[in-house]
């Protein structure tokens, strides 16, 4: 496929997409621009949703100007979207410049500005476009060779990095039973359903759909952005899809959703594969055993490792799963049943025997003189702040 021509060069961040000149540029904080690795659909993703710069675009709008004649699934546009969001939103601490409209398309939400040669570049509204000159005599300004930048280069360091991950792994039962009994229209308005509904809920947790797989859907919670209780936030998200998936009736039939939970050290935004299909994967245990703990779930149950058992702590009610085959003894699988009733959240991550606090006597005593008012009838409010980890919690639990 040729790719879709993007009349001059757009510019946004500290990224340049110019297609003349080989595909998308990041610009280093030296100055630097070096080629970032993408394929051809992804970079004709981008180059749409960049020429619309601030404009919804349709799915079926960006999967017919991509894959022209070719018929594919929705999932096959995700995969590329997550692909560019990887790649894009790397260094940003705020939302993603590619903004999902859920059930309708995507947006490109980040300014973008368009040059051509002797052209300045303007940014550019919703419906601006800049054409380029059509002055057939007007020359190029090139520059001499000895005042030339360096050219753009492939980038040679991997950008693959160390995360502490919570995987979310979830299937539909009996899929190879409908795709036997259901048209490949229904079979497709049914996935798009399930799809959407996961895709909803993960969102609302600030997880992240990796890539959708068949049936099978890959969630992460700890990347693009990390939280203190992503464990937590996936366990929660989990149970909310079991819950909203239960809920969906298409075609008369009831879908039955399972899924498989592990936390624990992955390698992360490796690039794998033909530099004309490479995909950023997550390299590690953690997936696979998010995947064989799915395994063990009967429908419409939630299973998790050992590793994130640790981390939420008795927030929720558990069966044990031992001596399951398969899984190795040091990750032993509970089977979580509803959130508990605990009364303290801090009692429910961090148990009830802790050691002795030192070195608040100060402050305990400032609040215990307070509460001492405050039973006399002098009303009192007390901010407590500072870095986590101080002991803020156990001084106002505890005293």
């Amino acid at each position: 496929m040729q790719g879709l021509a993007a009349p001059g060069i757009l510019s946004f961040a500290n990224f340049r997409l110019d297609r003349r000149r080989g595909g998308l540029f990041r610009r280093g904080e030296d100055g630097a621009e070096v080629l970032v690795a993408l394929g051809s659909r992804a970079l004709d993703i981008l180059t749409l949703l960049l020429d619309r710069g601030g404009d919804l675009v349709s799915k079926d709008e960006i999967i017919s100007a991509v894959w022209q004649r070719a018929v594919v699934e929705d999932s096959n546009l995700t995969v590329h979207i997550a692909a560019l969001r990887r790649a894009l939103d790397k260094d940003r601490a705020q939302e993603s410049c590619i903004q999902t409209v859920v059930g309708r398309g995507y947006r490109f939400v980040t300014p973008v500005t368009r040059s051509a040669a002797g052209i300045d570049s303007a940014t550019l509204g919703p419906h601006e476009h800049l054409e380029p000159s059509s002055q057939t005599s007007a020359k190029p300004s090139v520059l001499p060779a000895n005042m030339r930048g360096p050219a753009p280069q492939p980038s040679s360091v991997s950008s693959a990095e160390r995360r502490q991950l919570t995987v979310m792994f979830c299937d539909l039962v009996g899929t190879t039973e409908l795709s036997l009994e259901l048209d490949l229209e229904d079979q497709r308005e049914l996935l798009t359903a399930y799809y959407s509904a996961v895709a909803e809920i993960v969102a609302g947790f600030d997880g992240f759909i990796a890539k959708p797989m068949g049936s099978g859907v890959l969630g992460y919670f700890g990347y693009p952005r990390a939280h203190e209780d992503d464990a937590e936030r996936a366990v929660r998200a989990a149970l909310g899809v079991i819950d909203a998936v239960n809920g969906l009736e298409v075609k008369s039939v009831k879908l039955q959703p399972r899924i498989g939970i592990a936390t624990g050290l992955v390698l992360i935004d490796g690039l794998l594969g033909e530099p004309s299909a490479q995909e950023q994967t997550v390299v590690g245990e953690t997936p696979n055993l998010a995947a064989r703990l799915h395994a063990l779930a009967e429908p419409g149950a939630v299973v998790i490792a050992a590793s994130t058992r640790r981390l939420v702590g008795d927030l929720f009610e558990y069966r044990n799963f031992s001596d399951v085959e398969g899984i190795p003894p040091q990750a032993l699988a509970w089977q979580v049943l509803r959130p508990s009733l605990v009364a303290s959240r801090f009692e429910a991550l961090r148990g009830s025997a802790l050691t002795p606090l030192i070195g608040r006597d100060e402050e305990i005593g400032s609040l215990l003189r307070r509460w001492e008012r405050a039973k006399a009838g002098d009303g009192q409010v007390v901010l407590v702040s500072g870095e986590p980890g101080i002991g803020k919690s156990r001084t106002s639990l505890q005293h």
